[in-house]
């Protein structure tokens, strides 16, 4: 089934923002709003993931989708779903299967439109 904005089994981590404060609004779709600039980007996704690491990465192991927007779509989201992919992948608690779903989105935040 093709994803859509209001299917309860896609989380939306909207990295776009450039300032703000972050916060999950509840859906569907669940949509974190993650403010960051590309000079953050790195620093910001891991201090992130540290506090939403655990959510985002439950969702996958019950395999969902977590789509990861940006306004670009080169830097923030890419810096985030990469880091979201290594978290995954040292997570004892998940299965390979939600390493390589995590991979997917990382290798499509990569390519240009």
């Amino acid at each position: 089934a093709k994803p859509s904005y209001k299917n309860p089994d896609v989380t939306i981590v909207n990295v776009a923002p450039r300032s703000g404060d972050a916060k999950v609004k509840e859906g569907p779709p669940v949509v974190y709003w993650l403010p960051m600039q590309e000079a953050t980007a790195d620093a910001l996704s891991k201090t992130y993931l540290a506090t939403y690491g655990p959510e985002l990465l439950a969702i996958l192991s019950e395999g969902k989708t977590i789509v990861v927007h940006c306004q670009e779509g080169v830097f923030r989201s890419v810096a985030f779903a990469t880091q979201l992919q290594k978290l995954a992948k040292s997570s004892n608690s998940l299965v390979g299967s939600c390493a390589k779903r995590v991979a997917g989105a990382a290798a499509a935040a990569a390519s240009p439109a």
